[in-house]
């Protein structure tokens, strides 16, 4: 098994794992009734897990730039405002104000699934790292300019992944370091 495969599947495992983990605190944790402050503390327990497990799972396929970091930062918070927002929508319109705390187990539970959706958009390999990456290894990207795939090695110029048509002038233009190709002559 490739580690790419390996990923994935703990990839996959994260959510179902967390869910586990926070099903058995709540067990362990909560006798009767559970308190709001209770349910916090385990969903602050759930939150730094899928965090460190994610994190620690992707973090050498990621380019750390201090922008990268900032937005990873600002979707959980965002996916925290949004469980909140979730929450208070759940307890006004369906549980009523007597219910908090079962509109807080709903509504915390999107946080992990809101931020891990963010970061496999802000952790995405841009057109530009990708051919610094396969600069580095010896190889020439070229990528799709509408939606970056690697085109490397295509006997045509149409991306695969999108469809879209090219002439191999409008290809070479576009590439992130268009300035060091050089066009044949002729």
């Amino acid at each position: 098994m490739t580690q790419l495969v390996a990923r994935l599947i703990l990839a996959m495992l994260i959510l179902p794992v967390s869910a586990c983990l926070f099903v058995l605190g709540f067990a362990v944790v909560v006798s009767r009734r559970p308190q709001a402050g209770t349910i916090a503390l385990l969903y602050a327990g759930l939150y730094l897990f899928v965090a460190c497990y994610w994190v620690l799972l992707w973090r050498s396929l990621v380019r750390w730039t201090p922008e990268r970091i900032v937005k990873t930062i600002l979707a959980g918070v965002v996916a925290v405002v949004a469980a909140a927002i979730a929450g208070g929508f759940l307890m006004m319109t369906v549980f009523g104000r007597s219910d908090v705390e079962v509109a807080m187990l709903i509504g915390g539970s999107v946080v992990p699934v809101i931020w891990v959706l963010a970061t496999v958009i802000i952790w995405r390999e841009t057109p530009t790292e990708r051919a610094e990456r396969l600069a580095k290894i010896g190889r020439e990207a070229v990528s799709c300019p509408i939606c970056g795939y690697n085109m490397t090695g295509l006997s045509e110029a149409r991306c695969p992944e999108c469809g879209t048509k090219f002439t191999l002038d409008q290809l070479i233009v576009s590439q992130p370091k268009a300035d060091t190709h050089v066009l044949p002559e002729g």
